[in-house]
């Protein structure tokens, strides 16, 4: 009977106009509003009409070797970021001392205004190696992994020196990284990696690597997200036909305020035999 009378009373309630349609009753006798959730896409677009032969594409960003194998102690390193403007990271493989703070000093870049700062400082905390996990595809092609890299938090061009008063490492490597923030838009979910491109012959090869930047307070991962194979040891080609390739329902999760993301596009050592490649990454906005 209690039932009952509550369940009159309920709909007598919900007729009344009192809660839209939009709220529902709580255990606690209280009404909540329910909050839609919408998933807007965030497209990022890159056109090649006509690679050239042998040749790389690094499209929004991508990894440049600046310096390998050296110490750094006392002695301060001299490197220079010689195409654009990117982050800094190093690759610690061996050393006597793990734990201390390197100073990178040069140009800084703000992305926001294009301002320039002459002899700006950075600096990361080093606390232990990192794991370089890049390997090579059937190409000879670099397919890049690192874990517990350290990456700066500035933008850097030109010479950059590095140093330390406290650390003593014996085998870095520093790298220069660009990679897109899908204009710092937080909370994006990478989702799709769509490939579509025009094969003019059977030896056509395209291998596309797409890779997620996550840096967490100065400590970095790269890791390869997706990957695309047209021609060797990927999809057999027929000559002057469009292929599309993709790859959807990556889920990774990035905040665009340090997280970003780049794509590697490599061609054959013969002629390129492609035209017409469109590379799209789609994020969502929740």
């Amino acid at each position: 009977m209690a039932g009952r009378t509550f369940i009159r009373f309920l709909n007598s309630f919900l007729h009344t106009g009192t809660p839209s349609a939009e709220t529902f009753l709580r255990g606690d006798g209280s009404w909540s509003k329910v909050e839609e959730t919408i998933a807007i896409p965030v497209p990022l677009t890159s056109y090649d009409a006509e690679p050239a032969r042998a040749s790389e594409s690094n499209v929004h960003g991508g990894i440049l070797s600046l310096d390998t194998a050296s110490p750094l102690d006392p002695t301060p390193t001299n490197i220079v970021v010689n195409q654009g403007a990117g982050k800094l990271f190093i690759v610690v493989n061996a050393g006597s001392d793990l734990a201390g703070t390197i100073t990178f000093t040069g140009t800084t870049i703000d992305r926001d205004t294009g301002v320039t700062t002459p002899a700006d400082t950075d600096e990361v905390i080093i606390d232990g190696l990192t794991t370089d996990t890049t390997t090579t595809d059937g190409n000879g092609n670099a397919v890049h992994g690192y874990s517990n890299a350290y990456m700066t938090s500035k933008w850097f061009t030109g010479s950059v020196t590095l140093s330390t008063s406290d650390v003593t490492l014996t085998d870095v490597d520093t790298y220069h990284c660009s990679f897109e923030q899908f204009n710092d838009t937080p909370n994006i979910e990478l989702d799709t990696f769509d490939i579509n491109v025009l094969a003019t012959h059977v030896n056509a090869e395209v291998d596309a690597y797409l890779y997620s930047v996550v840096n967490d307070s100065g400590i970095l991962a790269i890791t390869k997200e997706a990957e695309l194979h047209l021609g060797s040891g990927g999809i057999t080609v027929i000559a002057n036909k469009y292929y599309r390739l993709r790859r959807s329902n990556i889920a990774k999760d990035l905040d665009c305020s340090s997280d970003g993301i780049f794509v590697d596009a490599h061609y054959s050592n013969s002629p390129a035999y492609v035209e017409d490649l469109t590379m799209k990454v789609w994020g969502i906005l929740r």
